[in-house]
């Protein structure tokens, strides 16, 4: 009571003021009120602790390992790849609450008009960062969002990826056989190219899945692009023989860096056009498989497809 009046004070909630603070804050306003000090109580506020507000590179491992939940084992390698060699330059060492849109326009923008299918997944990645940071309380609002209105459209071609004609691939091989890059780089190409696979399923394969007794891969879903079903790829004679020049065969990555982790998803890209001088893209030796496979075998197109993990048929039919 307060001149014969009553008057509440919001003392703070938890768990920011525990109980006894509260307990300890009433009673000193209660003898400010008996000594006719309220009012300056009432111009005095609770003090709150100021969280520690984190960099953009400081909260970017921690939105990598959320982001990749339930995708790839590269996922959060790719993630944090591309904000380093993209994002970190220009805003890693802003603390989140005080990146701008504008920030955000001005690295965008020209990424954009240089590498639109980069800017793409740099987009994705911010934003995802951005609302995790939203989430847990760091920052109230994405910039991204306002950003976005003046960022240029993003346009990538929808050219297929450049292949090599499979009457070259075999001067291919024998040009990467020769050059100076790492053995392991090397074994895990000629691999790939063997086994029409896929780059990350080369470069994330591990012993585990290596049967040599029947020669055959087997690729978890986990593994396989869709995550919907798992793939086995019979082992050719020479696919064998790389896998015993890269072994003995034991535990983890068949085809490690030199520091023993995943390669990142550029080296074979890099070691073809950069070192062996192939305008060609890792993912078009598939397309050089199908068209090999289609002129040169007898086997059946829906054989072919599924020998490049492609889903065959409609729902209907792969149902019986």
């Amino acid at each position: 009571m307060v001149g014969g009046k009553r008057m509440e004070l919001g003392l703070g909630s938890p768990p920011i003021i525990t109980l006894q603070a509260a307990r300890d804050r009433a009673l000193e306003n209660k003898r400010a009120a008996y000594g006719g000090q309220i009012s300056e109580l009432i111009r005095t506020p609770v003090p709150s602790p100021v969280p520690d507000v984190p960099t953009f590179e400081q909260i970017a491992a921690k939105a990598a390992s959320v982001y990749a939940v339930g995708k790839s084992k590269s996922s959060d390698t790719r993630f944090i790849g591309a904000l380093k060699l993209h994002v970190f330059p220009h805003i890693g060492n802003k603390k989140v609450n005080t990146i701008t849109s504008g920030d955000l326009n001005e690295f965008l923008t020209t990424l954009i008009d240089e590498k639109p299918a980069v800017a793409a997944k740099v987009k994705v990645y911010v934003n995802f960062t951005m609302k995790w940071c939203v989430g847990n309380g760091f920052i109230d609002r994405n910039p991204l969002d306002q950003a976005k209105i003046s960022l240029p459209k993003i346009v990538t071609s929808d050219n297929h990826r450049v292949s090599l004609q499979y009457q070259n691939v075999h001067k291919f091989i024998v040009d990467l056989k020769q050059s100076g890059a790492k053995q392991m780089t090397k074994l895990g190409l000629e691999f790939l190219i063997l086994c029409a696979s896929r780059s990350g399923e080369v470069r994330g394969a591990v012993w585990e899945e290596i049967d040599l007794n029947d020669k055959l891969w087997k690729i978890p879903k986990e593994r396989m692009k869709g995550r919907k079903k798992s793939h086995t790829v019979p082992l050719s004679g020479r696919a064998i023989e790389i896998l015993e020049e890269a072994g003995p065969k034991g535990s983890g990555l068949v085809f490690p860096s030199p520091r023993n982790k995943i390669l990142s998803d550029v080296t074979y890209s890099k070691l073809t056009k950069k070192t062996l001088g192939y305008d060609v893209d890792i993912h078009g030796f598939r397309t050089s498989f199908r068209t090999w496979a289609q002129e040169r075998t007898t086997f059946s197109e829906d054989a072919c497809e599924l020998a490049l993990a492609h889903t065959v048929g409609s729902s209907v039919r792969r149902a019986y």
